[in-house]
């Protein structure tokens, strides 16, 4: 089945195939891929609980993984998707089949990982210029606050602080009702 399974997915991905779970876990510790296939049957450490150790593994926890099991069934699916797989796999199955899960498993993925990236990214140039601004306005002699909606302090400088004669850890997030009886 292992051989199968790497010559027909080997037309599209790269594939590393092992023989027992402690050499799957090892390899995807070694080398994250965009996807993990186990079948539930495997020596020294089967397929749940390669699936467990992954999902505690924060480094591993997002990979897709796709459980094959000779065991039919709504039970034995549920039980496979409650463990956490992302799929589960009936043997025998197609290998149109296979491919399309496969594909379909790995698309989403990679693009969850780009979205993952780009938020990151884009979470980095928001601190970078909230710290720019907030250097920016601390460093000016006037008094700045900043005041949202429901007119609470979200925001306010030093001098601010000083002029109003309240302390900045007291005035931010109260409204001015409150500060300003």
């Amino acid at each position: 089945m292992r051989e199968y399974v790497q010559r027909l997915l080997s037309r599209e991905y790269e594939v590393t195939a092992v023989c027992d779970g402690e050499q799957a876990l090892a390899e995807v510790l070694r080398d994250p891929p965009d996807l993990v296939l186990t079948d539930v049957m495997m020596p020294k450490l089967d397929g749940f609980a390669l699936l467990n150790k992954l999902r505690e593994n924060a480094a591993t926890a997002i990979i897709p993984v796709i459980v094959l099991s000779a065991r039919a069934g709504e039970e034995a699916q549920s039980e496979g998707l409650e463990a956490g797989a992302d799929d589960y796999l009936v043997k025998p199955f197609t290998a149109r089949e296979l491919l399309a899960r496969v594909n379909a498993h790995v698309s989403m993925y990679r693009l969850r990982t780009l979205l993952m990236k780009e938020e990151h990214e884009l979470r980095k140039r928001a601190e970078e210029a909230e710290l720019r601004y907030r250097t920016m306005l601390e460093s000016i002699s006037e008094g700045f606050v900043f005041i949202d909606r429901d007119w609470k302090v979200r925001y306010a400088n030093e001098r601010w602080s000083d002029y109003a004669a309240i302390p900045l850890h007291k005035a931010i997030g109260r409204s001015l009702w409150e500060l300003f009886p």
